[in-house]
C-alpha cells in the first residue's frame, strides 16, 4: 500500500441480542459493557463508539438503567455514540422487504429521538443481500452500503472492495465490501481474536503483526488510499487501551496513518479519494461466498419459525393495516397505535439474524417462538375488536337468534372467490341445561343479498363458546362458504337456520377417485444431514428414500377434498458425532417409519369472474391445498416435498408447452432462474477438512411465496407458509404417462420441465460443527440444539396447482399463501349514536372495497395510515422487470382521500405539488 494511505479506525461491537447464550446472559454482558463504555467515553479514554448498527441495544440498556439515558443522549448528540439505521440487524431474506422496511425506519427514529441518526448501510453479518436493498437505503436517505457476506468471487476480483451497487429502478448506494470482516482490529494486541482477554494489556508487537497481516489482505482489492478498519467482534467489550495501541502504531508506522472515526468519516474520506469518479456498478443479489460462508442453508433451519414469522407478517401488514385504515375512514374507533408499534417491535426483534435464521442455541428460539405466538394473538384480537366495532356501530341489531353474521377479509388488491371454512355457535334459550336445538339447514347472504353457496360440514350441541365477557352454549355449525370478495376488501355473510331439518351429506362415491395428476405430481423425500443450524449436511452415500403411498381416498362430505396417506423410513438418527472415530455404518441408528398424512383441497375457480387477469377460455383454474402433518422421528434429516409441474399440467392434455421458465417469488421482484437441475458440488467424504471459508456453492434458492413454472401454454406454481428454500430437480416419469406414450414422447415430456423440490424441515442436533459436506469450517461455538432435531408434530400448508396464464398463477400462489381472513362475528350491544333512536335503519351487513389494482401485475406491500387520520400510505411494488401502466381504482371507503402524492420510503414527500 501506498505510505499515503489512511485507515478509519472505527471502534465498535457486534453485538447479537442472543446468539450461543440466551438474551438475558447476553444482556448482563451489555449492561457491563454499556456502564464502562459510557465512562471511557465521557473521561476521553475512548474517542467514539459505534453500538452496531442497531438501537435495540440501547432500549435493551435503557430497560435496566433508565437513569443513564440523559448521559447517553448527550453523547450521542455530540457523535461520541453512533446510533441506527436498524433496529435490529435482521437477516435480508427472511424478513420481507416490508419488514425490512418497518425496521430501518423504526431505527432511525428512536436514534433521532435519542439525539441523531447514523445513516450508513451497515449490515455486516446477513446471509446474504437481495438486489432490490439499494432502493429501500436510498428511500430512507442512505447512500452507502457496508457488507461482510455474499460478496461473488468475480466481482470481487473485478471491481476490488468499493463499488456502486445499483437496484432495478436505478437507486445506487456506495458498496465497501468488508473482507476482513467486522473485525479486523478486533481485539488488536491479544494473542487471539476468540477468547477471554478483560484484564490483559494490549501488547504492540501482537498489535503490529495484525495490522500487517490486514493491510496485506486488503491491498490488492483497495484502489483508493483509504480502508475502513473496524475494530470490534462478537459481543467484545469496549477498550480503554485502544486509543493508547492506535497512538503506538501510528508512532511506529510509516505506511499507514490510523484515524479514530465513524462509518460516515470513511465514507466521507472515500468519497474524497474518489475525487467524482464513479466506482463500477453492480446490479443483482449478493450471493456469493468470497472470503465468508454465505451459509444459505439458514432458510430450511428451525422451519417451526419460519411458519410463525410467515403468518405474524402476513396477519400485520396484509390484513390488520388495511382494515385499521378502512376503520380510521369510517371514523370508527381504532385500537391505540401503540399496541400495533408493540406487535411490529416484537416481530423485528426475531428478524435479528441469529434469530429468525434459527441458528442459535435452543433457548433462544423458545423466546422467539413466545414473542411469535404474542404478535399473532394481539393481531388477532385487534381484528376482533375492529369487527366488534363494525358490529356495535355500523349494523342493525341481529333480532334472529339462529343466524349468525360471518366476517371474510380479502388481504389482496383484486377480488377473488374462494372456499372458507368458519365455526359459527347459534345459542339455544336457556344455556347449558336447556333442550337441545335441532340441527337444522343453513342458508347464507352476502351483504348485497346475494346467495352464497355454502356446505354443512358438521354440527354439534350442546356446544360452547368463549370469549371476552361472553360464555354462551347452542348449536354450533362448521360450515364451508363459497364466496366472492372485494378486491382488498371484506364482506360479511348471514349464516341462518332454515325450516328445513338437517340432513347428513351423502357419503362419496365409492367410484369417486384422486385425481391422478395430484397423485403423480408430488411426492415426498427423505435424506440424512449431517450439518447444523447454518447448512445442511449431505451424506450421498446413505441414498433417498422415497414415501410410499399407503392410501387415496375422497372425502365423505365434500366433494372437493382428498385425503392421502403415506409411509416413508429411514434412519432414526446418526452419530454425527462419531462419524471420526468409526465408520459412516456404525454411527447409523436403527429404520424408523413415520406417517405422512396430507389432506388436499381443490378450489376450481380461485378468481373473481369480474378479475381482469383472465386465463385462456379453455383452461381451466385449479388450485390445491395441501395440510400436511406428520410426527418427526429422524434426527439428522431433511425431508422434501417434490412437485413435478408437467404432470399437474398435462391433466386435461394441456401441458406447460414450450419454452418453460422458472420464476422464484423473491424480495420485491420475481426472479427467473435456471430450468436446468444443478449439480451438487460437494467436499469428499463424510468429513471434509478444507480451511476458512470452506464453502461449496449451494444448490438450493431462496422463494418467500414459491415458485411459479410457466410454459407458453400453462403456468404451475407450489409454494408454502414460511417454506423458502427449495431446488430445481430433475422430475420423476410417472408409471401412467409411460404407459400411455412412447418412450420417446414421454422422454421429451419429462425434460420439458425440471421438478421444484421444496425443503419441509432439516433436523439437526449442533448449532455449529465442522467437516460438513457443503461447509467444513465453524460458523459458530458447536452447541447442542436438541429441539432443533424437530421431533414432533409438524404441520404445513402448501398450495399448489396450474393456471392458464403466467399471472393468474403468480396471483393463485399468493392468494393460497396469504389466505383470506375468516371468523364468526361477536355478539355484542348495539350502540346507538345521539341521533339514532334505533338500528333498524342499519343495513344487516355490509362490504366494502379499499383497492382494486385491476389487471397490473403489481404487489402491494402496505396501506396504512400514518399520523394524522387523513392521512393514508400505500406502497407498491412493481415485481417485474418491465415497466408498468397500471390505474387503481379506490374503494368508497376512501372517497374523501382525493388528492395523491408520491412519498420516498422515508414517507417524505417526492412532487410537493402531488399527483391528482
Amino acid at each position: 500500500m501506498s505510505k499515503k494511505t489512511l485507515g478509519i479506525v472505527v471502534p465498535h461491537t457486534h453485538w447479537d441480542r442472543a446468539w450461543y447464550l440466551p438474551f438475558q446472559a447476553y444482556r448482563l454482558r451489555l449492561v457491563e459493557m454499556m456502564q464502562q463504555l459510557i465512562g471511557w467515553i465521557e473521561s476521553g479514554a475512548l474517542p467514539l463508539f459505534v453500538l452496531d448498527g442497531q438501537t435495540v441495544l440501547l432500549e435493551d440498556y435503557l430497560a435496566i438503567r433508565p437513569q443513564d439515558e440523559q448521559r447517553i443522549r448527550s453523547l450521542v448528540e455530540t457523535g461520541k455514540i453512533k446510533l441506527g439505521p436498524w433496529y435490529t440487524m435482521p437477516d435480508c431474506f427472511l424478513a420481507r422487504p416490508e419488514s425490512l422496511i418497518r425496521n430501518l425506519q423504526r431505527g432511525l427514529q428512536m436514534a433521532e429521538e435519542m439525539g441523531g441518526a447514523s445513516r450508513v448501510g451497515y449490515v455486516p453479518d446477513s446471509f446474504g443481500h437481495f438486489a432490490q436493498l439499494p432502493q429501500i437505503l436510498a428511500g430512507l436517505g442512505i447512500d452507502s452500503f457496508l457488507f461482510m457476506r455474499g460478496m461473488p468471487v468475480e466481482l470481487r476480483d473485478k471491481t476490488g472492495a468499493v463499488f456502486v451497487w445499483q437496484s432495478p429502478d436505478g437507486s445506487q448506494v456506495l458498496a465497501t465490501f468488508l473482507r476482513e470482516g467486522y473485525f479486523p482490529l478486533g481485539a488488536l494486541g491479544q494473542e487471539s481474536f476468540h477468547g477471554r482477554y478483560d484484564g490483559l494489556a494490549g501488547r504492540i508487537e501482537l498489535a503490529q503483526q495484525r495490522l500487517d497481516d490486514t493491510l496485506a489482505r486488503l491491498a490488492p482489492f483497495h484502489k483508493e488510499p483509504v480502508v475502513v478498519l473496524p475494530a470490534g467482534g462478537d459481543h467484545l467489550p469496549a477498550r480503554d487501551d485502544l486509543a493508547g495501541l492506535v497512538s503506538e502504531l501510528n508512532d511506529s508506522r510509516h505506511d499507514i496513518e490510523l484515524r479514530f472515526g465513524g462509518f460516515e468519516d470513511y465514507l466521507q474520506q472515500l468519497k474524497s479519494a474518489l475525487a467524482g469518479r464513479q466506482p463500477d456498478i453492480y446490479s443483482g443479489d449478493l450471493l456469493g461466498q468470497a472470503d465468508h460462508p454465505l451459509l444459505r442453508n439458514v432458510l430450511s433451519s428451525r422451519i417451526d419459525l419460519k411458519i410463525l414469522n410467515h403468518q405474524a407478517q402476513s396477519l400485520l401488514s396484509g390484513i390488520v393495516e388495511p382494515f385499521l385504515a378502512w376503520c380510521r375512514a369510517q371514523n370508527l374507533p381504532v385500537v391505540d397505535a401503540s399496541l400495533l408499534q408493540t406487535a411490529w417491535d416484537a416481530l423485528l426483534k426475531n428478524h435479528a439474524h441469529d434469530d429468525i435464521c434459527g441458528c442459535s442455541v435452543d433457548e433462544v428460539h423458545v423466546d422467539d417462538v413466545q414473542r411469535f405466538r404474542e404478535v399473532i394473538s394481539l393481531c388477532e384480537e385487534i381484528i376482533n375488536r375492529q369487527v366488534e366495532h363494525i358490529v356495535q356501530q355500523r349494523l342493525s341489531a341481529n333480532e334472529n337468534s339462529r343466524s349468525a353474521r360471518v366476517f371474510l377479509f380479502n388481504p389482496h388488491p383484486w377480488p377473488v372467490n374462494v372456499k372458507r371454512r368458519v365455526r359459527i355457535l347459534l345459542p339455544d334459550e336457556g344455556g347449558e341445561f336447556s333442550q337441545e336445538s335441532e340441527a337444522r339447514e343453513l342458508a347464507a347472504v352476502s351483504a348485497t343479498g346475494k346467495t352464497v353457496e355454502l356446505l354443512v360440514l358438521s354440527t354439534l350441541c350442546k356446544d360452547i363458546r368463549n370469549r371476552y365477557l361472553e360464555t354462551t352454549w347452542g348449536r354450533s355449525y362448521e360450515v364451508l362458504l363459497n364466496v366472492e370478495l372485494p378486491a382488498l376488501g371484506f364482506d360479511i355473510v348471514t349464516v341462518s337456520e332454515i325450516e328445513q331439518p338437517f340432513v347428513e351429506p351423502l357419503q362419496a362415491s365409492p367410484q369417486k377417485k384422486v385425481p391422478q395428476e395430484l397423485l403423480e405430481s408430488i411426492r415426498f423425500e427423505l435424506d440424512a444431514d449431517l450439518g447444523d443450524g447454518y447448512s445442511f449436511g449431505p451424506c450421498p452415500e446413505l441414498g433417498v428414500s422415497v414415501a410410499r403411498l399407503l392410501s387415496a381416498e375422497a372425502d365423505s362430505k365434500d366433494p372437493d377434498v382428498f385425503h392421502l396417506s403415506y409411509e416413508i423410513e429411514g434412519a432414526s438418527f446418526i452419530l454425527r458425532d462419531e462419524l471420526g472415530k468409526k465408520g459412516l455404518q456404525d454411527c447409523i441408528g436403527p429404520r424408523s417409519k413415520t406417517t405422512i398424512c396430507v389432506m388436499a383441497s381443490r378450489n376450481r375457480s380461485s378468481f373473481s369472474n369480474s378479475d381482469p387477469a383472465g386465463s385462456a377460455a379453455d383452461v381451466e383454474d385449479s388450485a390445491w391445498e395441501l395440510a400436511i402433518s406428520y410426527t418427526n422421528v429422524f434426527s439428522n434429516s431433511r425431508l422434501r416435498l417434490v412437485f413435478d409441474p408437467g404432470v399437474i399440467a398435462s391433466g386435461n392434455g394441456a401441458g406447460l408447452g414450450e419454452n418453460v421458465k422458472i420464476f422464484a417469488h423473491g424480495q420485491a421482484q420475481w426472479n427467473e432462474l435456471s430450468t436446468r437441475p444443478q449439480a451438487p458440488d460437494l467436499w469428499q467424504g463424510p468429513l471434509a477438512k478444507p480451511a476458512y471459508p470452506g464453502e461449496k456453492p449451494y444448490p438450493v434458492h431462496h422463494a418467500n411465496d414459491g415458485v411459479v413454472i410457466s410454459g407458453t401454454r400453462r403456468s404451475a406454481f407450489v409454494g408454502g407458509d414460511g417454506l423458502h428454500e427449495f431446488e430445481v430437480v430433475e422430475p420423476v416419469l410417472p408409471a401412467s404417462l409411460v404407459s400411455a406414450q412412447s418412450r420417446a414422447a414421454a422422454e421429451k415430456t419429462k425434460t420439458a420441465a425440471p421438478a421444484v423440490a421444496v425443503t419441509l424441515h432439516r433436523a439437526v442436533g449442533s448449532l455449529s460443527v465442522r467437516g460438513g459436506r457443503i461447509r467444513s469450517c465453524q460458523a459458530g461455538p458447536q452447541r447442542p440444539t436438541p429441539d432443533a432435531q424437530l421431533l414432533r408434530c409438524i404441520d404445513h400448508r402448501v398450495t399448489l396447482g396450474v393456471a392458464g396464464s403466467h399471472q393468474r398463477a403468480m396471483r393463485l400462489l399468493r392468494q393460497g399463501v396469504h389466505p383470506v381472513w375468516s371468523q364468526e362475528c361477536p355478539v355484542v350491544p348495539t350502540i346507538l349514536s345521539a341521533n339514532e333512536k334505533t338500528s333498524a335503519t342499519r343495513p344487516a351487513a355490509i362490504d366494502s372495497s379499499m383497492i382494486d389494482i385491476g389487471s397490473a401485475p403489481l404487489e402491494m406491500m402496505c396501506l396504512r395510515a400514518s399520523g394524522a387520520d387523513e392521512v393514508l400510505i400505500l406502497r407498491i411494488v412493481n415485481p417485474t422487470s418491465e415497466p408498468v401502466d397500471a390505474e387503481f381504482k379506490w374503494g368508497d371507503a376512501f372517497a374523501g382521500y382525493a388528492r395523491a402524492t408520491r412519498t420516498q420510503i422515508d414517507e417524505h414527500t417526492v412532487l410537493p405539488s402531488g399527483l391528482q
